[in-house]
């Protein structure tokens, strides 16, 4: 899980660091610091007579005032950030329900304001999620809801999440000044050096809330997209996805009702929920992985026009597969990441788990990278399996497969495959030279001869019925004609 993290920081480090330097800028200067803080607090004076804070008696002032701020922030905005990580068209819908009902009843709950108050970005909002919603609970549109409104939901939660963070922080750094003033009465004046302290700490305490809300995000939206992604293999089911839909919303619901009347059990829920999470995020990673990269990034790069020229050795090859093919002198024709649909052979793989397909002049190989000694798992079926090998391209991806022997397929019609791996169709322009590098045989060049084969079968048993038919018609008649002949003799 860290690794995957830290892979994925090392991907969006400009993003993150800048958005840290917003926080930061913003938390220096969101309030008076600057301009009141420092003098306001060192010299609160008053013709009164003045004595000073001890600083223990500072820190002890400002903590309490300061934690209870911070306490009342996660348990009010933050807390949210769970159940927009499951369903941000859902989750920020009902909360800006709840805000909106809130404000027209006079605000009898204490909860923080949010853009999904706003009555525009509600009404957006709300046609979003019901077009979403139509799309996703839909078997047959289902995949193209995720790729289209299921991609935006996701970066508008990403969005909201950031700007949760943003008014966090400004809203904690505001209380600290509004702290350090009020601990500055007439009669007494805070110990600066405790203050300044104090005021360093929650500007780091806030900007680490923020970024901690966008890394819980992160990991339980992955988790939710696996989720999505695993039960796309249920829509044969009727029904399933509108069932699966209808119960992420009520529990998106759930959590958002939770977080605002009983915030206390809402952060014991939402940490429940981020540790279960915690534990699912690897294999939902993978499925979120396989369906960005196999559904998502061709149909974007089908808009702009698939790269006639792409080379077939990812420049995204790993640096151990890289080092073990030069070890093993495996000259690399091609290297092009793939992903196991069920079963290969007697190999246990995880489905949707990344491997890369590599091919050199005497046979193919499938390789992933590993943890330990054996940084390498190699697996080849040139020596294993003696079926041959096909790539046929389906709606969605180009899928490398072998159908198991005739002994062990029980239906012919519908025969059962040895091992399946898909790969994207960017390379589309490049599919014939796939086929040469690898000698795999083109399976739509089979299908059609299969069919034109069934097509003549068909042809020559519908000919020798209709031969049959005349023959049977043709001693009808000679029977017909003899008992005429036999009448006129009599």
């Amino acid at each position: 899980m860290f690794k995957i993290l830290f892979e994925e920081y090392k991907k969006h480090k400009a993003i993150i660091l800048l958005y840290v330097c917003l926080c930061v800028f913003l938390s220096v200067f969101c309030g008076p610091f600057l301009s009141d803080y420092m003098p306001g607090v060192a010299m609160a004076t008053t013709d009164a007579e003045v004595t000073t804070l001890t600083e223990a008696e500072t820190l002890s002032t400002l903590t309490e005032q300061i934690l209870g701020n911070s306490i009342s922030s996660i348990a009010g905005g933050y807390a949210s950030v769970v159940a927009i990580s499951c369903e941000p068209f859902t989750a920020l819908l009902f909360l800006g329900i709840i805000e909106t009902v809130n404000r027209w009843c006079g605000y009898p709950l204490d909860m923080m304001s949010t853009p999904a108050g706003n009555p525009i970005v509600l009404l957006v909002i709300a046609i979003f999620w019901a077009a979403s919603k139509l799309m996703k609970s839909n078997e047959t549109t289902q995949v193209f809801g995720m790729v289209t409104l299921g991609e935006l939901e996701k970066y508008l939660g990403l969005v909201f999440i950031l700007v949760l963070g943003v008014l966090n922080v400004t809203g904690i750094s505001t209380g600290v000044m509004d702290a350090v003033l009020s601990a500055a009465s007439p009669e007494s004046v805070a110990e600066p050096r405790a203050a300044a302290w104090i005021t360093v700490i929650s500007i780091i305490w806030s900007v680490f809330l923020a970024v901690l809300s966008v890394a819980v995000y992160f990991i339980i939206k992955t988790v939710m997209s696996g989720l999505d992604v695993i039960q796309m293999t249920l829509s044969f089911i009727p029904g399933s996805a509108f069932f699966f839909e209808t119960l992420k919303s009520l529990f998106a619901i759930f959590l958002v009702v939770v977080n605002v009347i009983c915030p206390p059990l809402g952060i014991a829920l939402n940490i429940i929920i981020f540790i279960i999470g915690c534990f699912l995020f690897k294999t939902c990673y993978n499925a979120t992985r396989y369906f960005h990269n196999v559904y998502i990034r061709p149909i974007f790069k089908r808009i702009k026009g698939f790269d006639p020229h792409i080379s077939l050795v990812s420049k995204k090859l790993p640096k151990k597969i890289r080092k073990y093919n030069e070890s093993e002198q495996i000259n690399c024709k091609l290297a092009i990441p793939v992903y196991p649909l069920r079963y290969v052979g007697e190999e246990k793989l995880r489905k949707y788990d990344r491997w890369w397909m590599i091919a050199d002049d005497n046979s193919v190989y499938f390789m992933k990278k590993r943890m330990g000694k054996k940084r390498v798992r190699k697996l080849s079926w040139k020596d294993t399996y003696q079926q041959p090998v096909y790539i046929r391209k389906g709606l969605w991806y180009y899928e490398v497969f072998s159908f198991l022997p005739d002994e062990k397929n029980l239906s012919k019609k519908f025969p059962k495959k040895e091992f399946s791996f898909v790969f994207s169709l960017e390379y589309f322009y490049r599919f014939n030279d796939i086929l040469e590098i690898t000698r795999y045989q083109d399976y739509s060049l089979i299908a059609q001869a299969q069919k034109l084969t069934k097509r003549q079968q068909r042809e020559e048993k519908r000919m020798q019925r209709k031969e049959a038919l005349l023959n049977k018609i043709d001693s009808w008649k000679m029977k017909i004609e003899e008992k005429k002949d036999n009448k006129q003799e009599y």
